[in-house]
């Protein structure tokens, strides 16, 4: 079973970034929305880039899957 919080995930991303050496060009993320998204991107950014002031701010939804999840409500209902 693996944990899919976002302070695991920030914990194995991490050094991949590091790796990449592209640290410096990290500012902003598209993300569905699930709410371990949020962790883990204010987790690698406090801990790669703790300049950024506002990470939360640094988010933003992926308009793919909100204009899916839209459409299945209606469609289908609420309850989809």
């Amino acid at each position: 079973m693996y944990n899919h919080s976002g302070e695991v995930i920030a914990e194995v991303i991490t050094p991949v970034l590091l790796e990449m050496g592209i640290i410096s060009k990290l500012g902003y993320f598209i993300a569905d929305n699930v709410e371990s998204n949020n962790t883990y991107i204010r987790a690698l950014l406090e801990q790669l880039r703790p300049n950024i002031r506002y990470p939360d701010a640094r988010r933003t939804r992926c308009l793919n899957y909100i204009i899916n999840l839209v459409t299945k409500a209606l469609l289908f209902g609420k309850d989809t």
